[in-house]
């Protein structure tokens, strides 16, 4: 009896380990009734909105690739640390709203069991946690972009003729839907000036670059110290 039950669970194992619940078609919602048990390999994609994949050791709800996706920073930065390591995925499986993702289905906030053979990638530095030294009163920073070749956002900062390195402390920026960059001022600076190779507005404080078609584009601010 005992032997005959032990074999059960070994046939029933595999399958309590891949369970998959997929949005319905009837339009009510776009996530799935129930959460997801999935396995694969986590999958970095750097660009100009970078983007984290499960591709799956088997096809679920029609796909081979399911989007992570985080509501917050830290979550993100985990799983891209995981980047070319096998895991355990659990989550709800939805749609993919809207043109922030990148592949018709994602998990938001998974959760997500790597293999005990994962190396983990180091970790990205916090940027927005990188002061500004006190001496830097006034300083110029420029965001380039390239949308059609899917390039990765970089930048240039200088105070007073003098190049500083890295560029990310010194500026937020945010990329819509459109792919159409926001920048402004980190907190204790306020923008003064812009200018831009493009097309280009200002709006409370923050410059926004349009997209136009992805053409290679560049957005400049100077930022004083103060509020």
């Amino acid at each position: 009896m005992l032997a005959r039950l032990i074999f059960f669970l070994a046939l029933l194992g595999p399958a309590v380990l891949f369970a998959q619940s997929c949005p319905t078609s009837n339009g009510k919602s776009v996530d799935a009734p129930q959460p997801s048990i999935l396995e694969g390999t986590i999958k970095y994609h750097p660009g100009t909105r970078p983007w984290i994949r499960l591709v799956l050791s088997k096809r679920a709800c029609g796909t081979s690739e399911i989007e992570l996706a985080f509501g917050e920073g830290d979550a993100w930065s985990q799983a891209k640390q995981m980047d070319h390591c096998w895991a355990t995925v659990k989550g709800v499986v939805s749609e993919s709203p809207t043109v922030y993702y990148s592949v018709d289905l994602n998990i938001f906030n998974p959760e997500i069991t790597p293999d005990p053979g994962c190396k983990l990638a180091a970790p990205d530095p916090d940027y927005s946690k990188m002061g500004i030294p006190e001496s830097i009163k006034t300083y110029e920073v420029t965001v380039f972009t390239d949308i059609r070749g899917n390039k990765p956002l970089r930048g240039e900062v200088s105070s007073s003729g003098r190049q500083l390195e890295p560029w990310q402390p010194y500026v937020r920026y945010f990329l819509n839907g459109e792919e159409d960059l926001s920048v402004n001022c980190r907190d204790g600076f306020k923008l003064i000036s812009f200018k831009n190779a493009g097309h280009a507005q200002l709006f409370d404080q923050t410059a926004l670059l349009y997209a136009r078609n992805g053409a290679p584009a560049s957005i400049t601010i100077v930022c004083r110290r103060g509020k």
